[in-house]
């Protein structure tokens, strides 16, 4: 059960962000202004209905609060900046903490029940908008190594991917928990782009990944010995395919890099620093411009050293088909699959010291839709098969299921 202190502050802010939004930040107002404020809700149910640590199901949600700010702009060429604060609240169980015993993370809105400041950053645009430098409290999961196709499912394999998050300290400066960095984007055409961002090497400030550290998000130490974390990205979209579908059309080349010291699996002697390259793409496959449908496919692969990280190989794909049911708007839905392989090293390990069975891989399946209610709800009902929940055959193969809904206003 979920405590209700942590319930009553949230009801707290929204009960009176909620009239004030109405009343202060109507949309006349807020463009006027130049602010955009915008609340999101979201509940879903999980259900471990086989397999894993054990049957059950519970309820977790997460409430966010945004805060945009954009300031008048300048005359053509010249810079000009930009805001962005919010909030988050998490409140109940992790599902596969308690019920289904995965790595991956069946849910992408797991984590630690809290109520904390999220982003919090400045952005300044020049060079007609095709160059930003952006600084503050970052995530990196928003603007590397994401696949906007991927973004439709649950599984938090398709959002930041393991090849990171697994092997890198307390998953990098990704959901849930920011760190202090700086990125830089140029444009050089309205087909190519690079980026680069640099962060703290340890979001949660604790090597352990104890989150009382970070719990209100307002915690930030930067120190030589927690490292720092870089990211990197090439990428390009085919502007004539674009512009004509609804489905992006993207090849992504990147990278990674940290700091610190990771001990090799074998030896436990430690090795300076750690780092992993990556490749995306997505595009659109198949349209009927009569009927508004459309199929797009992505695809994703990291690999990292097999001595240090935890997976060596990640790789996930799948599909969205955009208004499958005419008679409904934005609906979508879409299957994907994510695979990632446990380091040959760590399984070399696990056999000397006579652990039985050795890790070998988790792989998740994932059939989902997204269906808009109202212009304020939309229903996301998900089916999730997990094979070797934990990255071994320890457990058994989990069946999840799940309903998620989603309030924005």
């Amino acid at each position: 059960m979920v405590s209700v202190s942590y319930f009553f502050p949230f009801f707290l802010i929204t009960g009176l962000t909620i009239p004030v939004y109405a009343a202060v930040f109507s949309k006349d107002n807020l463009s006027n202004s130049g602010f955009n404020l915008t609340l999101h809700y979201t509940s879903e149910t999980m259900a471990n209905v086989s397999g894993g640590l054990k049957r059950g199901s519970n309820l977790s949600g997460m409430g966010n609060v945004v805060l945009d700010y954009a300031a008048q702009k300048s005359s053509e060429g010249h810079s000009h900046l930009s805001l962005h604060a919010s909030g988050m609240f998490l409140h109940g169980e992790s599902p596969s903490k308690k019920y289904i015993g995965d790595e991956l993370g069946a849910s992408n809105i797991d984590g630690y029940d809290s109520i904390r400041l999220y982003e919090l950053w400045l952005q300044l645009s020049f060079w007609n908008n095709r160059g930003s430098l952006r600084f503050g409290s970052l995530l990196a999961d928003e603007e590397f190594a994401f696949t906007e196709l991927g973004g439709l499912f649950l599984n938090s394999a398709f959002g930041w991917p393991a090849f990171i998050s697994a092997n890198t300290v307390n998953t990098g400066p990704a959901f849930f928990v920011t760190a202090p960095g700086i990125r830089m984007r140029l444009e050089s055409t309205k087909s190519w782009y690079i980026q680069g961002g640099i962060y703290d090497g340890d979001s949660f400030d604790n090597p352990a990944g104890d989150g009382n550290a970070s719990a209100y998000g307002v915690h930030w130490q930067i120190t030589p010995q927690q490292g720092y974390f870089s990211m990197f990205e090439i990428g390009h979209m085919n502007t004539q395919i674009s512009q004509n579908t609804a489905v992006p059309s993207f090849f992504k080349l990147g990278g990674w890099i940290h700091s610190a010291s990771f001990d090799d699996h074998l030896t436990e002697s430690p090795h300076r620093g750690n780092y992993g390259l990556y490749f995306t793409m997505e595009r659109s496959i198949w349209r009927n411009n009569r009927k508004g449908q459309e199929l797009g496919i992505f695809f994703r692969s990291g690999l990292a050293p097999r001595d240090r990280n935890r997976y060596e190989l990640a790789i996930d794909g799948g599909f969205n088909f955009l208004n499958p049911f005419t008679k409904m708007e934005r609906d979508v839905v879409g299957a994907g699959i994510s695979f990632a392989k446990v380091s040959d090293n760590i399984r070399q390990a696990e056999e000397q010291t006579g652990i039985i069975p050795v890790s070998d891989y988790e792989l998740a399946f994932e059939v989902t839709g997204q269906f808009p209610v109202t212009p304020w709800l939309t229903l996301q009902p998900n089916v999730q098969w997990i094979h070797h929940p934990g990255s071994s055959s320890t457990l058994s193969n989990a069946l999840v299921v799940s309903i998620r809904s989603t309030f924005t206003f």
